[in-house]
């Protein structure tokens, strides 16, 4: 039982990890906490439930293509406004985003939870752990490690990835140097949102989608994201493993208690190590 317990956290903890690092990807950017994350995961899985599309590649390509647009339109119209307000305005647009896609999601996708098709159909025997997982499951463990590495690079090595290190670093500075900083802060809102599609087409197989996901799945993307440490691309799969982990047992143990988990591990690393699992950053504005 706590074998299969820890394979579905396992499980969970990958397609967290994924919108974790979407939110990660526009912090580190932008320092902007986008509230909005988990209302474009959700917008994105039930336009595909609709869509009924039967090859997996081409869902997958849909999916990142609707992200990007989706949090264009998120960049567009609550981020870049506010860009020079106060940091209290600039979280209450996003918090009025995440609400507004609520609203519409309601009005057209109604009140019901849907099922997206998984990548791949089929079950097999872990080796090591005894229980069952999905193939879904499997191609998703591969797919966000393959991203992981890529994004890592990508800050490491690209002109893009240093430019927006740079921007998150002195936004002035690099305006000075040539930077074209709005054109730059853009296209990391459409990188995120390329995540944010591809989170929707792995974790809503797994748990469903309804438009009340939208808040649900922006606190797992802050959860993740605190939990590894906020500017850390392996911290957000870390993040994303052990609030995945810790659900897949409570599922077995205290089922009522699925959702607090999140809460509780949040405020723990709040308190106790508040630069995450994998360090750099603190989450909160003068913690040690």
């Amino acid at each position: 039982m706590y074998q299969q317990a820890l394979i579905s956290g396992i499980a969970l903890g990958v397609a967290y990890g994924i919108m974790g690092l979407g939110f990660t990807l526009i912090y580190r950017s932008t320092r902007v906490l986008n509230l909005a994350h988990g209302a474009v995961v959700m917008g994105v899985a039930l336009t595909l439930t609709r869509w009924n599309i039967g090859n997996p590649v081409v869902r997958v390509l849909a999916g990142v293509a609707l992200g990007v647009v989706g949090m264009a339109v998120v960049h567009l119209v609550f981020m870049r406004p506010f860009s020079g307000a106060l940091p209290i305005t600039r979280l209450s647009a996003l918090v009025g985003a995440m609400f507004a896609a609520g609203g519409i999601a309601q009005k057209v996708f109604g009140t019901e939870s849907y099922i997206l098709k998984p990548l791949a159909e089929g079950h097999f025997t872990m080796p090591l752990l005894g229980g069952r997982a999905s193939t879904h499951e499997m191609i998703s463990l591969v797919g966000v490690l393959v991203v992981v590495v890529a994004l890592s690079v990508f800050f490491a090595r690209s002109l893009p990835g240093k430019s927006l290190r740079a921007i998150a670093d002195d936004e002035a500075g690099a305006r000075l140097v040539g930077i074209r900083t709005e054109f730059a802060l853009l296209g990391g809102s459409m990188l995120a949102g390329g995540l944010a599609g591809l989170a929707a087409v792995i974790v809503a197989p797994q748990v469903g989608v309804s438009f009340l996901s939208g808040f649900d799945w922006t606190l797992v993307a802050v959860t993740t994201a605190v939990v590894g440490g906020i500017t850390s691309e392996w911290g957000a799969l870390a993040g994303g493993l052990v609030v995945g982990i810790a659900q897949g047992i409570m599922l077995v143990k205290a089922p009522q208690w699925f959702l607090t988990i999140e809460f509780g591990i949040l405020i723990l690393i709040l308190a106790f190590r508040p630069e995450g699992l994998f360090g750099g950053e603190p989450a909160v504005e003068g913690a040690r």
